[in-house]
């Protein structure tokens, strides 16, 4: 008997519209699900920022009022983004990766709560060059802890604003003794995280940061 020609089983050729949209899928992941989130935080913490400037301008608040507003804003931002981590988000934003809102929400918070206690100490003077060095140290520190949770976005972010903390913070009888010690813990937190995590960005960033202030 004459063999029957083989079937062709070969998977029909993908469309021009579908190939696109491959090529264009990681982009657009990249775009909507990073980038974007990010920059709706940083235009939350600015709307807040400029909510407080708005009042002061009009002579709406007196500077506790600003900084408990400041402080309020923060906690409930960084409140939300917890929420936000625990519970599942709609699933109509499944697209957008919302693992990325919690933690641009809770780093808004941070940024807004450190902002906030280094104005109650530079600009109103409200409190001491200590407490302000011991907090916005915590913060950072804190920030650098969420890291494990929100990712490097945090451990870089904290990185920075905890060497800068002896920048922002003034003293009239600054004492090494309690600097270098303080940038060694920090040096060492980051290193930490770089050797558990692999991100390699936030070793150079320590490691620079350290040597700027050995030098300094």
């Amino acid at each position: 008997m004459p063999q029957q020609p083989a079937a062709d089983t070969a998977p029909p050729p993908a469309s021009d519209s579908a190939r696109g949209g491959a090529a264009a899928n990681p982009f657009e992941t990249l775009l909507a699900s990073r980038w974007m989130v990010w920059a709706g935080a940083v235009a939350l913490a600015l709307g807040g920022i400029f909510l407080v400037r708005y009042s002061i301008e009009q002579g709406l608040l007196g500077p506790v009022q600003r900084v408990f507003c400041g402080l309020l804003l923060g906690l409930g931002l960084s409140l939300a983004g917890e929420w936000l981590r625990r519970r599942p988000l709609l699933r109509p934003m499944a697209a957008l990766r919302p693992e990325y809102v919690p933690a641009a929400v809770t780093g808004a918070g941070l940024a807004s709560l450190f902002a906030t206690v280094w104005a109650a100490h530079a600009l109103y003077g409200l409190i001491g060059p200590l407490p302000a060095f011991v907090i916005m140290a915590a913060i950072a520190g804190a920030t650098i802890v969420l890291a494990l949770l929100h990712g490097a976005a945090f451990a870089l972010f904290g990185a920075l604003a905890g060497y800068l903390v002896p920048v922002l913070v003034s003293s009239a009888n600054p004492s090494p003794w309690g600097l270098f010690p303080y940038l060694a813990l920090l040096t060492g937190a980051c290193l930490l995280l770089v050797r558990d995590r692999g991100w390699t960005r936030l070793s150079w960033v320590a490691m620079t940061a350290a040597l700027l202030w050995a030098l300094a």
